[in-house]
């Protein structure tokens, strides 16, 4: 009798268990689908209003270039936010991976220092870069991890400076017989952080209430990301600072010297995309028109289809040099109309296709590898298309 009580008693416990098991199991589905929905209906707007105002920009007289230079401040502003909280979400997952490629490591740091000058500019602020001159001119290595880590710790350097300078430092610590110990450093001349608050800062969501204000403003989840990042290398970041000189952010990589030769934008022609064909499959039509207008720039000549099926049905009629697909459409979504396209006899299977998305959880399915050439994150960033037209 005693001995049926405890198998019963074993049975309920295994019971017990799976049903856990199975309630979390569907609490991380639900997780997902909310963020994936959640990340597209965002982000899907605002890559209208960036890319427009992006537009807008290049012909506008002095005062309309003002305004429009706030409007695109804004909405990148509400795009690093929004951002950090979804990719935040997504290192939480565990599902993020390393992809590692050949890559210009000067022109790299480079462009992120670019990208931040106009922001520290605004404040009065100096953001420099040092390279070390031994530094090797290409790495293998994740562009846009590495690009994450460093502008997630500029801006924030940025956020709590109000007068003096902005640091970008890399320097080689050590070399193997194929790989290079690099340390970065972040400096900045701003508030600084108490000494008890050091390890805290890492911590998700922690903004010290002594130097929070509405002006600084942001998610209180940048360092946590890099934190995060860093995990995915192999590495950690650790922080010095006194309060009111500054503080210094570090952190070191063991990156593997590329032998592969690294064409950089520069090297190309605009003439390369003139009169070039482009299948462009989108369902919202403020993004087609706005993307149709961005490609006609470079003088690329599109044809539009506003779901999967018509896009199927367009690669059948007509050969393309790019087919740009979004992920979430109606009839048809661009994973089933990009793996039609790669699967049956059309003039297009071997066309180069970029999948276009505002859905974070897009890399994780596994047709992304199978049927697209590159992955485009929605809002797309001017430079990004370009770039990923002319390396075709």
């Amino acid at each position: 009798m005693e001995s049926l009580e405890k198998e019963a008693q074993v049975q309920r416990e295994k019971a017990e268990i799976m049903e856990k098991k199975n309630r979390a199991e569907q609490i991380a589905t639900v997780k997902q689908d909310f963020l994936s929905t959640m990340s597209h209906e965002i982000r899907t707007p605002l890559n209208a209003v960036i890319t427009i105002a992006s537009l807008l920009g290049d012909k506008r007289n002095k005062d309309e270039k003002q305004l429009i230079h706030s409007l695109k401040f804004a909405s990148n502003n509400l795009l690093l936010i929004i951002n950090d909280i979804l990719d935040f979400t997504k290192l939480d997952s565990g599902k993020v991976t390393l992809e590692p490629r050949p890559a210009d490591f000067r022109l790299l740091l480079g462009n992120i220092r670019k990208t931040y000058e106009s922001m520290a500019k605004e404040k009065g602020l100096n953001l420099y870069l040092i390279i070390d001159k031994d530094i090797s001119g290409s790495y293998e290595l994740d562009e846009t991890k590495l690009s994450q880590i460093l502008s997630n710790l500029i801006t924030n350097a940025i956020k709590f400076t109000e007068t003096g300078r902005i640091g970008i430092k890399v320097e080689k610590i050590k070399s193997k017989k194929q790989t290079d110990l690099l340390r970065f450093k972040i400096s900045d001349t701003g508030t600084g952080i108490q000494e008890e608050h050091l390890n805290d800062i890492f911590d998700s969501f922690f903004q010290p209430k002594y130097i929070t204000t509405r002006k600084q403003g942001g998610s209180g989840l940048g360092l946590a990301i890099v934190k995060k990042l860093l995990a995915l290398h192999g590495s950690d970041i650790s922080a010095s600072s006194a309060v009111g000189k500054g503080s210094v952010f570090s952190f070191d990589l063991q990156l593997k010297r590329s032998v592969t030769p690294v064409k950089t934008t520069e090297e190309y022609s605009n003439e390369r995309l003139k009169d070039k064909t482009v299948l462009l499959a989108e369902d919202n039509l403020i993004n087609a028109m706005v993307a149709i207008k961005l490609l006609s720039n470079w003088g690329l000549k599109t044809e539009h289809a506003k779901n999967g099926l018509e896009a199927v049905e367009k690669s059948k009629a007509k050969e393309f040099d790019f087919i740009l697909m979004d992920i979430h459409m109606p009839e048809m979504d661009g994973f089933e109309a990009a793996k039609c396209i790669r699967k049956n006899e059309n003039l297009n299977m071997k066309t180069q296709m970029f999948a276009l998305t505002a859905d974070i959880t897009t890399e994780n399915h596994k047709e992304y590898l199978t049927y697209f050439d590159r992955l485009l994150w929605k809002p797309i960033e001017r430079d990004k298309l370009y770039d990923a037209l002319m390396k075709c």
